[in-house]
């Protein structure tokens, strides 16, 4: 069974492996670069655990419920600040086309490093740290756009419903091939499931407000000056990493957003950030650039 899963596995990834160089052409100045084909793997893997996520755990749970029971938990331990209101009347304009049949609410962690994570039932929660790396109101509402994306998308909603059947089923069997399976799965899994949140992202951000269009992109380069870039690192490293190369992300929006040179002015937003007003409540004139 487990020889049999490895094939399985071994096929699919030379199958992306063709898909890869005959399609995949990152722009990037690094001369290598797996991320695309690390998130072509995880398609496969992605296809599976929603589909098993629906039949083990289908109406058997639900989401808005869960993320209430979070919120009364989370309302108790996150106070209400100046930034977390700020955070959250950002994250309510950019949810207004939402599917979900629940509000969002941030909360700040003013301990936690720099990040952001989002959890099924609408909860996300960013360190104030973040606020602070970043530069502007485009930067953080990319940000909160692609945490967005992880529940729109149901990423974080397959990931619950899939560890509840998991438990129910005692689908997690012990042995060294399925300790592998498992760490190889969840990291293709997770790499696609971030590429999938920063399309998410881009899209709502270059379509549906008036934000700068390589703020996604320049948030990239913010942590990639905070934290190092990854230099001449090894093409195998690079897949151990739980999220796509920033690099390769960051090249990859900026080329992007370079069509859309031309479309008018933008919204930058750097007084917004710094004063925690969002742009809906207060439109400095001085933060328009023509893109």
């Amino acid at each position: 069974m487990h020889n049999k899963a490895l094939l399985i596995i071994t096929s699919c990834f030379m199958f992306s492996l063709v898909i890869f160089l005959v399609i995949e052409k990152p722009n990037s100045p690094r001369e290598v670069s797996f991320a695309p084909l690390f998130q072509i793997l995880g398609k496969f893997v992605q296809t599976a655990d929603a589909t098993f996520s629906r039949i083990l755990a289908a109406g058997e749970w639900d989401e808005a419920e869960f993320g209430d029971e979070l919120k009364k938990r989370f309302d108790k331990q996150y106070e209400v600040t100046l930034e977390s209101i700020y955070l959250n009347d950002l994250v309510s304009e950019l949810s207004q086309n939402s599917r979900k049949d629940f509000e969002y609410t941030v909360y700040v962690d003013y301990y936690m490093a720099p990040n952001a994570y989002a959890m099924a039932g609408g909860v996300i929660v960013v360190a104030d740290e973040l606020l602070d790396l970043l530069e502007n109101e485009a930067q953080i509402a990319s940000i909160l756009a692609h945490e967005i994306a992880h529940i729109e998308l149901d990423h974080c909603l397959n990931a619950v419903k899939f560890e509840l059947a998991e438990r129910e089923y005692n689908l997690d069997t012990p042995g060294f091939f399925s300790g592998l399976y498992d760490l190889l799965i969840g990291i293709s899994f997770s790499k696609t499931q971030e590429d999938e949140s920063d399309a998410f992202a881009y899209s709502l951000i270059t379509t549906r407000t008036d934000y700068w269009p390589e703020a996604l992109s320049d948030g990239f380069q913010l942590f990639i000056e905070a934290y190092g870039e990854a230099g001449d690192r090894l093409v195998l490293e690079e897949f151990f990493q739980s999220h796509p190369d920033m690099e390769y992300r960051r090249d990859k929006y900026l080329a992007k957003a370079e069509f859309l040179k031309g479309t008018g002015e933008k919204y930058i937003g750097a007084s917004n950030l710094n004063e925690r007003i969002p742009m809906t409540d207060q439109a400095f004139d001085d933060e328009w650039e023509v893109y």
